[in-house]
């Protein structure tokens, strides 16, 4: 009776022995598992965060070659509204170019070989160069190196030169369109003294005639000597200077 009773117990232990062991080897494989899981949630995780990734990468690639698609758009936008822009600026250096070469063909179908007619004559105001007595005036017309002179007028501060009219030959490949008017006073006994000087272009009385009239302007050098700076600063000086006018009428008839 004792014998079984023991083998019983011992049997008993071995089965609670066993059955301690299964439970601790079930809680191992458990704890395993446990902490499998949270190794596999990190791994998954870090798989859907390289993935995340991958894509924002793919993303912003994307959104690269749009940028640089749409800039090479713009770019090719601006070009032609650059070359609109430089356009306008071509056509406004074609016309001044234009106008010149008008001008030139103007002037060149105008400047024609022709006569200038000189008529009506006047002078006015004519200051006196003596202490004594009148001015005694004559004018000088003179293109190129050809000039033709007036009578004198015997003391006269006005006077008009009635029935006088004077031709001189124009040639535009030889000569300046440019007439300059010398006004003197005579001098019985000495040289005859320079009163003053004008000057006035040819090309305005082209084939009709044209009233002019000028402010006589001081002179500190011979007439001879006159340059075309000269004769330019003439044409833009019309202040008067209490010398007297001189007054006219020209006309520029071409030859054909």
């Amino acid at each position: 009776m004792n014998y079984l009773s023991n083998i019983h117990f011992k049997t008993a232990i071995e089965d609670d022995g066993q059955k301690d062991e299964g439970k601790e080897k079930e809680e191992n494989e458990e704890q395993e598992k446990e902490e499998d899981k949270p190794q596999e949630e990190q791994e998954k995780e870090q798989e859907k965060q390289d993935e995340e990734k991958e894509q924002e990468e793919e993303e912003e690639e994307e959104e690269e070659e749009e940028e640089d698609s749409t800039g090479d758009e713009e770019q090719e936008q601006e070009q032609p509204e650059e070359e609109e822009k430089d356009q306008p600026e071509e056509k406004e250096k074609e016309q001044p170019e234009e106008e010149q070469q008008i001008k030139e063909k103007e002037f060149t179908d105008k400047y024609v070989e022709g006569v200038v007619t000189f008529s009506n004559i006047q002078v006015r105001n004519i200051k006196k160069m003596d202490f004594i007595g009148q001015p005694d005036p004559y004018v000088i017309f003179k293109l190129g190196d050809a000039q033709k002179k007036t009578p004198v007028a015997k003391s006269k501060k006005d006077h008009d030169y009635l029935n006088e009219s004077y031709d001189l030959n124009y040639d535009p490949a030889s000569i300046s369109g440019k007439v300059v008017i010398q006004v003197w006073d005579y001098d019985t006994f000495g040289k005859d003294d320079l009163i003053g000087v004008a000057s006035v272009d040819v090309l305005p009385s082209f084939k009709r005639p044209l009233w002019v009239e000028l402010d006589l302007q001081p002179l500190e050098k011979k007439v001879d000597q006159l340059t075309e700076d000269d004769i330019l600063q003439l044409l833009n000086q019309e202040a008067d200077q209490g010398l007297g006018k001189v007054l006219f009428e020209m006309e520029y008839k071409p030859n054909n």
